[in-house]
């Protein structure tokens, strides 16, 4: 009879822990796939017309693959910092521009960043460029996304990463449309204390004294 009684708990054991672990297991493989459907997105390779005629830049606009298509999504740009940047702002191997557009892709967003004229596949010269030059191109990319109907025009931001954190006010100030903003290691003191410092640091990794 004991024997009867331990093999019945035995078993009812078993099944209590297969119902406990079902839940978990069904969990688990529901939250896989709605982070693979969050992560998912289409990619379409891009050319718009910069601040003059003899600029093309060439970018990726990417979307949450999620969305509908014929949905229109609010969207970013991503605006570079100082130096021959590509659409990733790549950097000693890390690519911060593509880790910022799967943030912004999860979150629902289109994204459109672009290689810097002169840079990678857009055309252009770097070296002669302004930074009024890499504003003009930064507002041709919003005004690129504005002229297309799957990309809500009321709901388009733009972030800036260090001189783009100054590129990003600087096109603000002059139209009403920019919906938001978000500043990344933006300059905080004048453009000559900077170029001063750079200019220092420079010549001191040069071996001056």
């Amino acid at each position: 009879m004991n024997g009867i009684v331990r093999a019945a708990g035995r078993w009812l054991s078993a099944a209590a822990l297969t119902l406990v672990a079902l839940p978990v297991a069904v969990q688990a493989e529901y939250e896989d796939d709605a982070t693979a459907m969050a992560t998912a997105r289409v990619s379409e390779e891009v050319r718009f017309r910069g601040a003059s005629d003899e600029v093309m830049l060439a970018g990726t606009l990417s979307r949450p693959a999620y969305v509908a298509r014929d949905l229109p999504v609010p969207a970013v740009v991503l605006i570079h910092g100082s130096g021959p940047n590509d659409r990733d702002e790549t950097l000693y191997g890390h690519k911060p521009f593509r880790m910022l557009a799967a943030a912004f892709e999860s979150a629902g967003y289109a994204v459109l960043r672009y290689d810097k004229r002169g840079v990678g596949e857009s055309s252009g010269n770097l070296r002669a460029a302004t930074l009024i030059d890499y504003a003009a191109d930064a507002e041709a990319a919003f005004d690129y996304l504005r002229s297309r109907p799957d990309i809500d025009a009321t709901r388009i931001g733009l972030l800036g990463h260090s001189e783009g954190g100054m590129i990003a006010p600087m096109i603000a100030a002059r139209r009403s449309d920019v919906a938001w903003l978000v500043l990344l290691a933006p300059p905080t003191v004048t453009g000559r204390a900077i170029s001063e410092y750079q200019n220092v640091q420079g010549a001191l990794d040069r071996g001056a004294s």
